[in-house]
């Protein structure tokens, strides 16, 4: 049977919030994380970008959550996207 968008949305607040609760715990790397080059250079600016990012993305997938509670169609999606893109593109 097909998943309804509540389902999907579901599952982006499980990823959203495994990734917030991932990002603050890496280390600096060159694979994963946000790797600008200030990031790159500073072991505290890494730190901190990574703590921020882990909230915003946590906050991010509930966000997505809430508004498939009472939402619905093209504003529900263009919710959804908006806060999934504001979550990852806030801490840089």
């Amino acid at each position: 049977m097909p998943k309804t968008i509540v389902e999907d949305n579901i599952d982006i607040l499980v990823a959203g919030a495994g990734l917030g609760a991932l990002m603050p715990r890496t280390k600096p790397n060159p694979y994963v994380g946000s790797r600008t080059p200030w990031t790159m250079n500073d072991e505290v600016n890494w730190t901190l970008t990574h703590r921020f990012a882990g909230w915003s993305m946590g906050v991010a997938g509930l966000a997505t959550v809430l508004a498939s509670v009472f939402l619905s169609g093209a504003l529900l999606t263009g919710v959804a996207i908006g806060a999934v893109l504001l979550g990852c593109l806030a801490p840089m």
